[in-house]
């Protein structure tokens, strides 16, 4: 199920659609910090770890206002900061994930998810140290 998201100034034009319904949640790891994730491919409410798949299209469908680290093979491949830049939606990998973080997440996320570190999901093996 999905839902059309609009946002203060956004018109049914250009509004956000995402899915509603959490299919997993539990906790990120990365390196030796932990993050409690609110769900996969859906709305990334306030202060909340998201993870995006190709499930939910082919960029992550969230506002500017947070971070996203792509993961590749149990490793984060890039980071954004799409805050201060207003960057676009970041592009879900065909063989990866995309973690979007808003608010303390998005705190976490810049703090903890260097290119190249580790990443543990719910329900997905570990990358190799």
């Amino acid at each position: 199920m999905a839902c059309s998201l609009l946002f203060a100034g956004s018109t049914a034009a250009n509004a956000v659609t995402a899915p509603v319904a959490s299919s997993s949640a539990g906790t990120v790891q990365i390196g030796s910090r932990t993050f409690s994730l609110s769900g996969t491919d859906v709305y990334r409410a306030a202060d909340t770890l998201v993870l995006y798949t190709r499930t939910s299209g082919a960029v992550t469908p969230t506002n500017t206002w947070g971070a996203e680290a792509v993961v590749v093979g149990g490793r984060v491949t890039a980071l954004r900061d799409r805050q201060p830049s207003y960057a676009p939606a970041t592009a879900i990998p065909a063989d990866g994930v995309v973690l979007s973080g808003h608010g303390a997440a998005r705190d976490w996320l810049l703090a903890n998810a260097p290119v190249g570190a580790a990443v543990s999901l719910p329900g997905a093996p570990q990358a190799a140290p």
